[in-house]
């Protein structure tokens, strides 16, 4: 395990031109969280290079048998940032959803997005979430449980 906590950390400072990494292990998955400045590339638009050198890693970290666990990277906060950001609109548009008594959808977004928002409004009972369209238009839509308003 150290020897790829080492790996991993000199890849992400040198793709990351020498920027602070730390490694988080106590979860499921290895935690790289990456701070700095002028990393706007490496996240990428929509977070998208983040994503891509995360794959990368984990394919070559577990075709290598180096990696027991999947690894996630997080710059700047990016990730978090976005999830949090993804849930407050959730909130609001389930929100919104039973106030106006009709259904309500999201943007198009990933797989990885839609799953928190699942998880997350299966805690409302006033609303239900189902995923509808074919990629890349895949997307959310919340409805409103009759008779909750």
């Amino acid at each position: 395990m150290e020897k790829i906590k080492q790996i991993l950390k000199k890849l992400i400072e040198l793709i990351c031109l020498g920027e602070e990494v730390k490694i988080d292990t106590d979860s499921k998955e290895l935690k790289l969280s990456v701070s700095g400045n002028d990393l706007g590339i490496v996240i990428g638009r929509d977070g998208k290079n983040m994503q891509a050198l995360e794959s990368i890693i984990n394919l070559i970290g577990k075709r290598k048998k180096l990696l027991c666990r999947n690894v996630t990277i997080d710059i700047k906060d990016y990730r978090k940032k976005k999830i949090d950001k993804i849930k407050k609109t959730a909130v609001i548009m389930a929100k919104k959803a039973i106030s106006e008594g009709r259904k309500i959808a999201l943007r198009p977004m990933g797989a990885y997005e839609r799953k928190i928002i699942h998880n997350l409004l299966a805690k409302f009972k006033d609303v239900t979430t189902r995923s509808r369209y074919e990629e890349p238009n895949r997307r959310i839509i919340i409805y409103p449980i009759k008779g909750s308003k």
